[in-house]
């Protein structure tokens, strides 16, 4: 449950409430009352909030990644042998996203 409420309080730090509430498919007052430890039985709202910050569309690949395939694009070695690899490579090293 911290996990996920960091995840959000993160997310905040970079984007309105308005945006994040439509991304999870909430209303803004929902997600507020999450944030204030108000909302009544919460574990049903964590989860699609979870779902819902956990990806992002990666500019390179126009598709939904996670988080985590996403940071493992950037973390790679260089790959030096392949040409279509080393474009995605520079394209993560570049990113807007990268390390969000």
């Amino acid at each position: 449950m911290t996990e996920v409420m960091d995840l959000l309080r993160q997310e905040l730090k970079t984007s309105s409430l308005g945006k994040i509430s439509a991304r999870v498919g909430v209303s803004k007052a929902s997600l507020s009352m999450l944030l204030n430890g108000k909302y009544p039985n919460p574990d049903k709202m964590l989860e699609k909030v979870r779902a819902a910050l956990a990806q992002k569309t990666c500019p390179y690949l126009n598709e939904t990644i996670s988080k985590e395939v996403c940071k493992s694009y950037c973390e790679m070695r260089i790959p030096i042998n392949n040409p279509a690899r080393m474009q995605h490579w520079k394209a993560c090293q570049q990113c807007h996203l990268k390390g969000v």
